[in-house]
C-alpha cells in the first residue's frame, strides 16, 4: 500500500456531465515551495515583518532573509507567503512542515484568579464575538483558563469549529461538570446542541459563572505576601509549563491572555522607553541581550519571570496582554475580603510578560472588542521560512535563531530559537500533536493509511456515510519488537465552516503473537460510520501506535447526496478483495450510528482493495453500485455497462476480457453490479479505471473512475 495516488472525492453526482467522474480541483498556492526529500529535517519559521508604522510588510522574496542558526548563516530553502484573510493554502500544496506553520493560531487564556469576577463575566462576550465573527475560516484557536485553585486548564485545543470554542468560553470549565469530552481535545463538548443558547442565556450563565468564580476567589487571600508570592509563582511556572506544551505545535502561537494582572511590588523594575527597548529586543530574536536585573526587582520573582517568558518565545509563543479592568470603575466589590484590589494594580505585571514576549499590552478600554480586532490586523500578513539546520546537535539541543532582512528599514519578529524533536514526550504533548494534525487536515506518515468513504442510504431510509480505512500490516508491524501493539484509532467529520459533527474513535491493544501473520499478508480494515446530512465533509484520520508514537493521516473530502430517486448516482468501480484476509475491527462513532457497510453483492460482502493492482493475465472481480431509488423498468430492459482502462496521455487502452458477472438489484435502492475482468497484454504503468452505465430508462450515461496500476 502506498501513497502514490491522490484520493478522489468519492462520490460522483449526475455522471452525464460532459467532466470525468472523481475529477477534482485543489486551491493553488501563492507560490511553488520546494519539495524536500526523504530524511532532509527542515525547520519552519514564521516571521511577522512590519513597517515604522507596525503595518504588515507584503511581497518580501527568500532573498530579502538571512537566516542564522547558532550564529551560522543557512540558506532559506522555502518560503510561503500568508495572508489571513485569503484561504489558506491546500495542505498539499506545501511541504508538510511549512503547511504545518501556515495557520494562525489563538490561544484565549482567561485568568480565573487574578482578575475581578465583574471583568471575567464581561470579557467573555468579546471572546465570543472574536471566535465567531473575527477569525477567518483558516484560523485556529484553542481555550484555556488559570486558577491558584485548578492550575492550568486546556478546555477545547486548536480548532477550527466556532461553536465549541465559543461553548468552552461561555462555561470556562465550570458549569458543564457532565459534557461529554474528545480524547484529542479538539472539542469541547460532543453534547453540545445550542442554536443561539449562548445569546438568549448569557445573562443566567454569567450570574451562574460568577457565582463560581465568586466561591474561588475566597481562596485568593493577600492576607500574608508570602501565600499571595507562591500563587503568582503558581501562575508564572503554569505559563512557563504552557510555553514547553505549545513548542510542540508549530507555527506561531498567539496567547490572548485576559487579565488584571497580579500586584507584586516585586516587580517594578524596568519601565518606559527601556521598557520598550527590551520587549523590542525579545521580539526581534535577543532575549539574551536584555539584562534582566533592570527588568524585574526581588531575585526569586525576577527568575520565576525570567523562566517564564524564554519557555514562551522559546516556542515561538507571543503573549498579548489585555487589562480587562477597563470594564470596571474603582475597587471592585465583586471581588471579596481581602482579594479586592484597587483598578489598575497588575498592570505593570501584564506589561512585563507583553514586553518579554513580543507582544503588546493593551489597558484603558471599555470595549475589548477593539483589542481583539488590532490583534487580527496585525497578524494577518506573514511569511513562512524553511530552512536546513547547519549542524544538528541532538535531540532535545536548543538552537538560537536570528533573522535579519537584508537593507530593509523594516523591524521583524520570530521565535527566538528551537529544540530539536525528541522521540520522548508525554502523552498530553503527543495528544496535542495528534490534534495539531487532525486540525490542520494533514495526511502522510510512516504507518501507510487510505480511507473509503461511501455515502449511503439504508433501506429504512437512514442515511449515513460507513468508511473503511486500510491500514498498511508491515508499515504498522515496523516498530521493533514486542508482543503488543497499542493502537489508537481517532476520525472527525468536519463540516464547510470548520465545525466538528461527528467522531469514531478505537483504542485497542493487538496481540501480535496471533495477529502478526495477517497483519503481514495484508493489513488492519477498520469499519466505521459518521452521520452527516447532505452536503461536503472533510474526513480526517489518524492512526497512531501509542508505544512507538508512529503514526499515519488520512483526509478524504466527500459530498454527501440527498438520495432523491430522480438522480441517479454512480460510485467509483471497487476491485473486491475477501475480507477473511484482513485483520477486520470496528470502530464506534460519538453519534451512535451504527457500522452500516454497504459493502455487499446479495449476501456475499466484500473488502475493497483501494489500492488496487490489475495483473495481466489475473482475473479481478469489479463491484460498480449506483442508486436509483428502486426504480423498476419494463421487462426486458437492459442495463449496459462497460469498461476501458486510459493511460496518463488521456488514451483509452483496451483491457482484454471484461464481462458482467452478476447484477443484483436490493431493497436499498441500490443496484449492484459486478464485472469480471482480465487484463491482458495491458503494458505496466499507471492509469484510470473508467466504468460507463448506461440507464435503460433514459438512456443517460453515467461514468465513474478509480485510479489502477497495472503489472
Amino acid at each position: 500500500m502506498s501513497h502514490r495516488r491522490a484520493c478522489h472525492p468519492i462520490l460522483v453526482a449526475l455522471l452525464a456531465l460532459p467532466v470525468p467522474a472523481g475529477t477534482q480541483t485543489r486551491p493553488q498556492a501563492k507560490s511553488s515551495p520546494p519539495v524536500f526529500g526523504a530524511g532532509v529535517t527542515i525547520v519552519t519559521l514564521p516571521v511577522f515583518v512590519t513597517d515604522k508604522d507596525g503595518r504588515a510588510v507584503g511581497g518580501l522574496t527568500p532573498s530579502d532573509f538571512e537566516v542564522q542558526d547558532e550564529g551560522k548563516t543557512v540558506p532559506v530553502v522555502g518560503m510561503q507567503e500568508i495572508d489571513a484573510a485569503e484561504p489558506p493554502p491546500a495542505p498539499t500544496s506545501l511541504p508538510a512542515r511549512m503547511a504545518f506553520a501556515a495557520r494562525r493560531q489563538f490561544l484565549l487564556l482567561f485568568d480565573l484568579s487574578f482578575t475581578s469576577i465583574a471583568g471575567i463575566v464581561r470579557s467573555r462576550e468579546a471572546a465570543k464575538r472574536f471566535v465567531t465573527a473575527g477569525l477567518t475560516p483558516g484560523d485556529l484557536a484553542a481555550v484555556a483558563t488559570f486558577s491558584v485553585v485548578s492550575g492550568m486548564k486546556l478546555l477545547v485545543g486548536f480548532t477550527s469549529d466556532r461553536a465549541q470554542l465559543e461553548a468552552a468560553i461561555d462555561e470556562l470549565g465550570v458549569l458543564n461538570v457532565e459534557r461529554k469530552t474528545d480524547p484529542l481535545g479538539l472539542v469541547y463538548d460532543f453534547q453540545l446542541n445550542r442554536p443561539q443558547s449562548v445569546s438568549q442565556e448569557g445573562g443566567r450563565r454569567g450570574d451562574e459563572l460568577a457565582e463560581m468564580l465568586r466561591a474561588q476567589a475566597m481562596q485568593l487571600s493577600r492576607a500574608q505576601e508570602d501565600e499571595y508570592r507562591r500563587k503568582v509563582g503558581g501562575l508564572m511556572a503554569a505559563m512557563a509549563q504552557l510555553g514547553r506544551t505549545l513548542d510542540s505545535i508549530d507555527g506561531r502561537k498567539q496567547i490572548l491572555y485576559l487579565s488584571a494582572g497580579f500586584e507584586d511590588k516585586s516587580l517594578v523594575g524596568a519601565s518606559g522607553d527601556q521598557a520598550i527597548r527590551d520587549g523590542q529586543a525579545v521580539t526581534e530574536g535577543r532575549l539574551w541581550d536584555v539584562q534582566s536585573e533592570s527588568r524585574f526587582g526581588d531575585v526569586g520573582v525576577r527568575s520565576q519571570m525570567e523562566a517564564m517568558l524564554r519557555a514562551l518565545a522559546s516556542s515561538d509563543t507571543v503573549v498579548h496582554t489585555i487589562d480587562v479592568t477597563g470594564l470596571v470603575a474603582g475597587a471592585d466589590a465583586s471581588v471579596e475580603g481581602d482579594a479586592k484590589t484597587r483598578v489598575g494594580a497588575g498592570r505593570e505585571a501584564l506589561s512585563q510578560i507583553a514586553n518579554g514576549t513580543g507582544g503588546r499590552f493593551y489597558r484603558d478600554t471599555n470595549d475589548l472588542g477593539v483589542a481583539f480586532d488590532q490583534i487580527l490586523d496585525a497578524t494577518r500578513r506573514y511569511y513562512v521560512l524553511a530552512f536546513e539546520p547547519e549542524a544538528p546537535k541532538g535531540p532535545g539541543k536548543y538552537h538560537k535563531l536570528k533573522v535579519r532582512l537584508k537593507g530593509k528599514g523594516y523591524r521583524v519578529s520570530h521565535r527566538v530559537g528551537y529544540t530539536e524533536s525528541s522521540p520522548e514526550s508525554s502523552s498530553a504533548l503527543r495528544r496535542l500533536e495528534a490534534a495539531e494534525a487532525i486540525a490542520k487536515g494533514l495526511s502522510g506518515g510512516p504507518i501507510a493509511t487510505e480511507a473509503l468513504a461511501l455515502p449511503y442510504r439504508n433501506a429504512q431510509g437512514r442515511i449515513s456515510v460507513p468508511v473503511i480505512l486500510q491500514v498498511d500490516g508491515r508499515s504498522l508491524l515496523d516498530r521493533g519488537p514486542g508482543a503488543s501493539l497499542p493502537l489508537e484509532v481517532f476520525g472527525y467529520a468536519f463540516d464547510a465552516s470548520g465545525h466538528v459533527e461527528d467522531m469514531v474513535a478505537l483504542v485497542s491493544t493487538l496481540d501480535l503473537s496471533k495477529l502478526e501473520p495477517k497483519l503481514k499478508q495484508t493489513g488492519l480494515l477498520v469499519q466505521a460510520s459518521f452521520s452527516l446530512p447532505p452536503g461536503r465533509h472533510s474526513l480526517r484520520f489518524i492512526v497512531r501506535d501509542s508505544g512507538t508514537q508512529r503514526r499515519g493521516l488520512h483526509v478524504v473530502e466527500v459530498e454527501v447526496p440527498p438520495f432523491e430517486a430522480s438522480q441517479r448516482l454512480l460510485y467509483p468501480p471497487m476491485f473486491m478483495d475477501d475480507p477473511a484476509r484482513w485483520l477486520v475491527v470496528q470502530a464506534s462513532s460519538r453519534s451512535g450510528a451504527p457500522v452500516d457497510v454497504p459493502l455487499r453483492v446479495g449476501d456475499d460482502v466484500f473488502a475493497p482493495r483501494i489500492d488496487a493492482t490489475l495483473v495481466n493475465g489475473r482475473t479481478d472481480s469489479v463491484c460498480v453500485m449506483t442508486f436509483d431509488g428502486g426504480q423498476t423498468y419494463d421487462a426486458g430492459a437492459q442495463f449496459q455497462i462497460g469498461a476501458q482502462l486510459i493511460n496518463s496521455q488521456g488514451t483509452a487502452v483496451r483491457v482484454g476480457k471484461v464481462a458482467l458477472a452478476r447484477s443484483v438489484a436490493e431493497s436499498d435502492g441500490f443496484r449492484r453490479f459486478v464485472l469480471s475482468v482480465t487484463p491482458q497484454d495491458v503494458p505496466p504503468g499507471e492509469y484510470t479505471f473508467k466504468v460507463k452505465l448506461t440507464d435503460p430508462g433514459t438512456g443517460a450515461v453515467s461514468e465513474s473512475i478509480q485510479p489502477v496500476r497495472v503489472q
